[in-house]
């Protein structure tokens, strides 16, 4: 070896050992928060630091810092992978002991997406809700059918509402809750109950579109007028007029074949004609 090289390799042993003490330091640091990357880079550091120390025999430098990195990073290692393993043990645990999800459980608000009836509605999530204490009876005129989803569909589609389960004064018989839907007491975005609300709005609509609609077409039809045919004035038969004889016409006479006219022969062989 000759003496240019032997500074050359004193240096790079002394920059591997510097790298493996920033090495060690930062893995010893991470081994805190980051286990599995300190693990990773403590085995890293191990590594340099004892080929730093191969190189730094006989007495070259570096072999002290070979030492503090190789310490420090044999510390992470040891650190991390207990952290790793408590981290590993306690998820696990928190795992097994955390309790069941209730699907049956309510969230506090919800979007609602759809309105299948005015009581039975679905959110944005896919959960299917009965409103209790609605409307009781379904109705069977078709107007009053309509009214009642517009006016539904006006105030809860697309908005966000508050449910909460029902208490022993807002329930529905369990015939009236259909398979699949949660019964719940839902307020509107305003703090308004929504089955009142709705009650009020739906009796407005039908009262203005389905009553309105029904004494419009039942009226009675306007009277048309008709031509009366016109007839010649009465004749009152009772009243008294003077008597005229109607006309006397002869016979026709034989011998001029007209009717008899005076100074003419009768044609009933008594004499002259007016006599």
């Amino acid at each position: 070896m000759t003496r240019h090289a032997q500074p050359q390799r004193q240096q790079e042993t002394s920059g591997l050992a510097a790298i493996a003490v920033l090495g060690g330091l930062l893995a010893l640091i991470l081994s805190f928060f980051a286990h599995s990357f300190a693990v990773f880079l403590a085995l890293v550091v191990i590594v340099l630091a004892v080929i730093a120390l191969v190189r730094a025999r006989g007495g070259r430098p570096g072999k002290r810092e070979a030492i503090v990195g190789l310490v420090m990073a044999v510390l992470a290692l040891f650190i991390g992978s207990l952290m790793s393993a408590e981290g590993q043990e306690g998820f696990q645990q928190a795992v097994q002991t955390a309790p069941p999800v209730d699907p049956n459980a309510l969230p506090a608000s919800v979007t609602v997406a759809t309105v299948q009836s005015p009581d039975n509605l679905v959110t944005t999530a896919g959960r299917r809700l009965h409103v209790t204490m609605m409307q009781g009876q379904e109705s069977s005129d078709p107007c009053r059918t309509g009214t009642d989803t517009a006016a539904a569909s006006k105030l809860v589609t697309g908005q966000q509402v508050s449910i909460a389960a029902p208490d022993a004064a807002h329930t529905d018989t369990p015939t009236a809750v259909p398979a699949g839907f949660q019964p719940v007491v839902m307020t509107l975005a305003d703090g308004r109950d929504y089955a009142e609300t709705w009650r009020n709005m739906s009796a407005e609509s039908y009262v203005a579109t389905c009553l309105a609609a029904a004494e419009t077409t039942t009226e009675a039809p306007a009277p048309t007028t008709t031509t009366e045919a016109t007839s010649e004035p009465d004749v009152d038969d009772d009243v008294d007029r003077p008597y005229v004889p109607a006309p006397r016409t002869k016979a026709r006479s034989g011998h001029s074949g007209h009717p008899c006219l005076p100074g003419e022969r009768d044609g009933d062989g008594d004499g002259y004609c007016g006599e």
